[in-house]
């Protein structure tokens, strides 16, 4: 169902601004968006009970079915409530894949894992990408943020 009223003209309005946007380990792909859409048959709801469940509007919802745009940071912890579950294309590889995706499972962007970590977000960054690796300290409080909260 689409959205009556004009579309959103820009990424702010659709709420699509912190849009996901590596390739690996995307929350916001093809398998995730049709759980989505299948949940929503599920139970029966519409894109607007859906977007009020998620505390988004429901042309996001929209433009999320539609592949137009990927969900905000902020959403991801309350699509996977929504959903019961963490989409598969959350399982990583590598370190960095893992901080990337319990990160994001949790809302956070690089800059506030840092000052949990009490990190530069460079470092944060540098791990994602697995150009090195945290030193034993960080790597504990690392544990910490993401596992234990």
């Amino acid at each position: 169902m689409a959205p009556t009223g004009a579309q959103p003209r820009s990424s702010r309005e659709s709420g699509n601004h912190g849009r996901l946007q590596d390739t690996c380990c995307s929350f916001a792909t093809q398998s995730a968006v049709r759980k989505i859409r299948n949940r929503l048959w599920d139970l029966a709801l519409t894109q607007k009970d859906a977007a009020m469940r998620l505390g988004a509007d429901e042309a996001s919802v929209w433009n999320w079915e539609k592949n137009r745009s990927s969900p905000a940071l902020r959403f991801i912890p309350r699509i996977i409530e929504f959903l019961g579950y963490a989409p598969d294309d959350t399982k990583p590889h590598s370190l960095g894949q893992r901080i990337v995706i319990h990160r994001r499972l949790r809302g956070l962007t690089q800059k506030e894992l840092a000052r949990r970590l009490g990190a530069d977000p460079s470092t944060i960054a540098g791990w994602e990408r697995d150009e090195h690796q945290p030193m034993r300290r960080l790597l504990q409080r690392l544990n910490e943020a993401l596992l234990h909260d």
